[in-house]
């Protein structure tokens, strides 16, 4: 009765051992499928839609690195240029002033005032001009006039207006009923030749 008993009892172990393998080679199996299937998922993941985002990104992240160093070099550039005609106008400050050993101030007046009354085709004339210009042309009309007339060949009169003009060195200069006015300052003539000659000088600087 007992080894009767015993026998089934290991035939039903035996039994339970087989069911449980077989379970477990089940589970086993199924699980190795969810993982070879979500490995395939992450690979289709990564290369259709994580793989061209990044492509996407990178490209973006280069170009706008690019943009970023044009845009540098261009204001670099820029400052370079703008420092060579800050020199140029510190230059006719120092002009204007009388401090600039190379240009006689006095007579750049006398150009400037027979270059106006040449392009206004008057001789009757009323300047104006930055405070200390003011100061001289007053003190001095009647030589201007008399060097003037020499240069122009025919007389000359000139009216000093009292009120100034913010401008560095050079002259304003109009007729007498105010119908032509000619922009004969020194400041003006620079930004003239600064709104030509950038390029140039950008060309010196940079080639």
């Amino acid at each position: 009765m007992d080894s009767s008993f015993e026998v089934i009892k290991s035939r039903i172990l035996a039994k339970g051992q087989q069911e449980a393998e077989k379970i477990i080679a089940e589970a086993q199996k199924k699980a190795e499928e969810i993982v070879a299937t979500a490995q395939r998922t992450s690979d289709e993941i990564v290369t259709e839609k994580i793989m061209p985002q990044i492509a996407i990104t990178r490209r973006r992240i280069l170009a706008s690195a690019r943009l970023k160093g044009r845009t540098l070099m261009l204001q670099t550039k820029n400052e370079a240029i703008d420092k060579v005609f800050k020199l140029c106008e510190e230059r006719l400050r120092n002009v204007a002033a009388g401090t600039d050993r190379q240009h006689n101030y006095q007579e750049l007046l006398i150009k400037l005032l027979c270059e106006a009354a040449r392009r206004l085709e008057e001789h009757n004339l009323v300047i104006t001009s930055d405070q200390n210009t003011l100061t001289y042309l007053k003190n001095n009309t009647k030589q201007i006039e008399a060097t003037m007339t020499k240069n122009l060949g025919s007389q000359v009169n000139l009216k000093i207006e009292n009120s100034p003009y913010d401008c560095i060195g050079g002259v304003v200069v109009r007729n007498s009923n105010s119908t032509k006015t000619f922009y004969n300052t020194l400041d003006g003539r620079l930004l003239t030749i600064k709104q030509t000659l950038t390029g140039r000088v950008a060309d010196i600087l940079f080639t």
